[in-house]
């Protein structure tokens, strides 16, 4: 009977484990999303320095999670979110507004693909 307990025990924990794990890639990649999208709505503004400013900020906070996330997240994805970023930044240093701009968006809606992917939904699992 101890040995059913003990199996429980590593499921349930292992459940936790996963649920917390997620919710913590949720919450890093949104803060991230968050600060991609003003750089985007500065774009549209016409506001260079606070886009790059912005761009500049996702980035250092991408790297900030990048080691965990980098083992929660497959590394495809992580990686392909890291050189995004990475790629949009170098048009903050050409002053490539349009280009920037772009890349932006690319890597907001592969940051909101991630995120979703790892939620349990029945789309997910199907």
């Amino acid at each position: 009977m101890k040995y059913l307990y003990i199996g429980i025990l590593i499921l349930a924990l292992t459940l936790a484990l996963s649920i917390v794990l997620v919710t913590w890639m949720d919450i890093c990649i949104s803060r991230t999303v968050r600060l991609l999208e003003k750089a985007l709505d500065a774009c549209d503004r016409e506001d260079t320095a606070l886009a790059y400013e912005k761009g500049r900020e996702a980035e250092a906070l991408w790297k900030k999670y990048d080691g965990l996330l980098g083992v929660v997240l497959d590394h495809a994805e992580a990686d392909g979110i890291t050189f995004g970023i990475a790629e949009m930044n170098s048009y903050a240093v050409t002053d490539t507004l349009s280009d920037f701009r772009r890349c932006c968006a690319e890597v907001c809606a592969q940051m909101h693909h991630v995120s979703q992917k790892e939620w349990p939904f029945y789309y997910n699992l199907l």
